[in-house]
């Protein structure tokens, strides 16, 4: 319950009694009573029950202090994507807190250790465009820039959810990124118009242009007209 609350959402019912293999008959004595201190139910109009614990920071100081080890917090979230049932939208928010990208970067301090439980959810939910995206996006902040395995993950996700912009907007990112990376000229232009297509894509499906979409085209065909300009 911790290691999700400290994110912010609750966790159900039948998610705690498939982890730790709790009868819900037994809930009361096994798992509030114990706890009454730390969590507490709440009724959010669904046939199961939510639990939350008393506040995220008291979450985060529980997480912190019972998973210790790199070991314990893998096995813990591999018990926590083997168990969760993302057709549940509480379930799809706690499995989205957990595996993002910025969260799993404070959680692991190995990125091993991240990578890892990446490729166990991959295993389990195999066409999960959000997570091939999170997955990418964690890649992208490592040191030794995984380019080509980054951009192979992110086309799976924009194959899954084509006009899902939030992977658009990745794609133009992560092509905007490594063009300080490059030293050719020649593909730091590539990376240029690969970034600009995506945002060109994202303003076609919104029907309209934002002040990101905007200022990130005028700052990228900026730099095309400077390429332009050496050639010539």
């Amino acid at each position: 319950i911790c290691t999700l609350n400290k994110y912010g959402v609750s966790v159900r019912a039948g998610l705690i009694s498939r982890i730790h293999n709790i009868d819900f008959k037994e809930f009361s004595d096994r798992l509030f009573k114990p706890l009454e201190n730390i969590i507490y139910p709440i009724n959010n109009h669904m046939e199961d029950i939510l639990y939350i614990s008393r506040h995220p920071e008291i979450a985060e100081i529980i997480d912190r202090y019972i998973l210790d080890t790199p070991e314990k917090r893998i096995d813990e979230y591999f018990e926590i994507i083997k168990c969760i049932n993302i057709s549940y939208s509480v379930d799809d928010k706690c499995f989205k807190q957990l595996l993002k990208a910025k969260n799993m970067d404070i959680a692991f301090s190995s990125p091993n250790s991240a990578l890892e439980v990446y490729d166990f959810a991959l295993s389990n939910h195999p066409e999960n465009a959000y997570l091939l995206q999170q997955m990418a996006l964690y890649l992208n902040k490592m040191p030794d820039n995984q380019f080509p395995r980054i951009i192979s993950l992110l086309l799976e996700a924009k194959e899954l959810e084509p006009y899902n912009t939030s992977i658009l907007h990745s794609l133009s990112m992560v092509y905007k990124d490594k063009i300080d990376k490059e030293d050719s000229e020649t593909k730091k232009e590539s990376y240029v118009r690969e970034a600009i297509s995506y945002i060109d894509k994202m303003v076609e499906i919104d029907g309209k242009e934002d002040s990101f979409s905007a200022s990130a085209r005028i700052d990228l065909k900026l730099q095309i007209l400077s390429y332009e300009l050496k050639a010539e």
